[in-house]
């Protein structure tokens, strides 16, 4: 994929092949040394050493380096079930430390489409990370016919915010959001309603899109645009089943996009669930992630979303090549020095406004 990235939200740079490929396996294996090391004295020297953390965490697995660990509680789970205004049941996995719970900060996780449910490696890492970072972590989790993102995930997202809110054990006052890819959507509509108005303080959106459209759209085609950029990324085969099967759910199966694009179902879907639509009641801080190799979600659209925002509220925009939209990229010799090397302060950087803002 060849794209021309012109915006002033990120300065990314030019990586060369080759220079690595060439060097001895020693010193290869030397470089990842160093650089483990420096992660290590980071921990230890940096002022907001918590930064880095907050990215291991999310980035790496269970079996990585995980400097939170040495230094926090380890946060308790528990599992509760409530019903939903849209009238069906969720589970909700709930972490939190002793910490999390004077703190009175609260945080929901979303994602529609979680491959492994409650129990998944990957959503368990991100919520104790968070509980870790002094938050009570509410996933909700639903029963779904279909990977289908719909209002009705609003509904969830909203009756997991009020159990956390009336809880007796958590008593939160504040909350906070992440929103995983099509997840944003419906999470960008819980948190600007007038339920939560007053309560919301950020959302951390990773991959989201700000018009539905567009994102069904790049699901189909791979085509993307905004201002000066253009570009075709290679269909996802999973990413076109999905787009086909919600398509279908709507009645719109087999109907030329810029017909279903027309239709009263999308148009009534695209006002609800695209975040374009929340702007106004946008009064809390967003940090948006996003890869530029994405094949669900194309990174135009957290550009999109970050000009939207910059006069109306604290917007922060992390664009980079160290993650796909699935995970990051592994530790490789190759990939420290193409892709963590050059863009690990810029994460840093993004961490540490986060926290300095909101961490209890």
């Amino acid at each position: 994929m060849k794209c021309n990235v012109k915006s002033k939200w990120t300065s990314l740079s030019n990586f060369h092949s080759g220079t690595l490929t060439a060097m001895s396996a020693p010193k290869k294996w030397f470089i990842v040394a160093i650089l483990l090391g420096l992660i290590v004295l980071a921990t230890v020297f940096l002022p907001n050493w918590k930064a880095i953390g907050m990215i291991m965490g999310i980035g790496f697995d269970e079996h990585s380096f995980q400097p939170l660990t040495l230094f926090t509680d380890t946060p308790t789970r528990e599992r509760v079930t409530v019903e939903s205004d849209a009238d069906r049941t969720i589970q909700i996995d709930i972490y939190s430390t002793e910490a999390s719970k004077s703190s009175k900060k609260g945080m929901i996780i979303y994602t529609p489409f979680i491959a492994g449910g409650l129990d998944d490696p990957q959503i368990q890492r991100i919520a104790d990370t968070f509980a870790r970072l002094g938050f009570t972590v509410a996933v909700p989790s639903k029963v779904i016919n279909g990977p289908v993102v719909s209002t009705d995930d609003t509904e969830d997202i909203l009756a997991t915010a009020e159990y956390l809110r009336a809880s007796d054990v958590y008593q939160v006052t504040e909350l906070g959001f992440m929103g995983l890819c099509f997840g944003n959507g419906p999470l960008f509509a819980a948190a600007t309603s007038p339920e939560l108005q007053d309560a919301v303080r950020f959302v951390i959106a990773f991959a989201p899109y700000f018009d539905f459209e567009h994102a069904v759209s790049y699901l189909k085609t791979g085509q993307y645009a905004y201002g000066e950029i253009t570009g075709t990324h290679e269909p996802a085969p999973y990413g076109v089943a999905l787009a086909d099967e919600a398509l279908a759910y709507y009645g719109l199966k087999n109907v030329p996009l810029d017909q279903a694009f027309q239709s009263p179902p999308f148009v009534a879907l695209r006002k609800e669930l695209s975040p374009q639509a929340h702007l106004e009641q946008m009064n809390f801080d967003v940090y948006l992630m996003h890869s530029i190799d994405d094949s669900f979600i194309p990174y135009t659209e957290s550009l999109r979303f970050a000009d939207a925002l910059k006069d109306r509220t604290t917007v922060q925009l992390l664009l980079s090549n160290i993650f796909t939209h699935e995970e990051f990229r592994p530790l490789t010799p190759k990939n420290i020095y193409h892709y963590y090397a050059p863009e690990l302060w810029k994460m840093y950087r993004f961490a540490s406004v986060f926290l300095t803002r909101h961490a209890p």
